[in-house]
């Protein structure tokens, strides 16, 4: 009796050491200020998969977040602006996989008012406020170069007109006719504060490199389709590396004109 009492209890502790535990699955919560943009990194996506997230409440309208590219770990940012007007209160994060009609559900979110006004988090008004920055500072370089219009660099006639550049060792012949190309697409211009400001702009990379004074647009046009082709017209994670590039294409190309 006593050995059987033994053996019963052994068993039993044996399977409580051998069965998992049961575990819940965790529901992140999150909370969103409306007016804002805002999002929601999602893994384990396949290039072939094409996930819709939404999020949604019963009797408001449903917010479709966009997804950026793929990262080398089958991440992606999903995101979406929430509009100003939408009601506040318990929304739900559904993920919607091709081919399935019911959702997951993945994140529950509590959308509030906004409550800290930050520009780079409203789209809309940075655009905004970069367009305004953009016409004062025009208007301020216009007023400043007005007795600047008929201005011209002994550069123009030095080099284009006697084609100095040509027998220069360090401007393959090759490259020439691309050097004479942009630089006659600036002695077309007519001597306006625009003409003005693109020699003026143009005197330190072409000083320093003719070739790369010549190889500046089409390396900045290549850049730019790249990032194109990276964003896929969403406010997408660019990766660091074609950022920096970018950044530091246009800190140069500022100076050559």
């Amino acid at each position: 009796m006593i050995k059987r009492i033994v053996a019963a209890l052994f068993i039993t502790f044996f399977l409580f050491q051998v069965s998992p535990p049961a575990q819940a699955v965790e529901i992140p919560t999150l909370t969103w200020e409306r007016g804002k943009e805002q999002s929601v990194v999602m893994g384990a996506i396949s290039a072939q998969e094409a996930w819709k997230v939404k999020l949604l409440r019963p009797g408001s309208p449903q917010v479709t977040l966009g997804a950026s590219s793929l990262n080398s770990s089958g991440f992606a940012v999903y995101s979406a602006v929430l509009p100003e007007n939408l009601p506040l209160g318990e929304y739900t994060v559904y993920v919607f996989r091709k081919g399935i009609a019911s959702g997951t559900q993945v994140a529950q979110v509590t959308v509030t008012e906004m409550k800290r006004y930050s520009i780079t988090e409203i789209p809309k008004d940075l655009l905004y406020f970069l367009l305004s920055l953009i016409f004062i500072l025009t208007a301020l370089s216009v007023v400043h170069g007005a007795g600047y219009l008929n201005f011209v660099f002994l550069r123009q006639k030095t080099l284009i007109e006697n084609q100095t550049l040509l027998f220069a060792k360090s401007v393959p012949r090759v490259i020439y006719p691309i050097y004479l190309l942009r630089a006659g697409a600036l002695s077309q211009l007519r001597p306006t504060i625009f003409r003005y400001l693109l020699s003026k702009d143009e005197t330190l990379i072409h000083k320093s490199s003719p070739l790369l004074w010549s190889l500046l647009p089409g390396v900045g046009l290549l850049l730019g389709l790249h990032g194109g082709l990276i964003s896929q017209g969403t406010l997408a994670s660019i990766p660091i590396y074609s950022l920096m590039s970018i950044s530091l294409l246009g800190f140069f190309d500022s100076f050559s004109g």
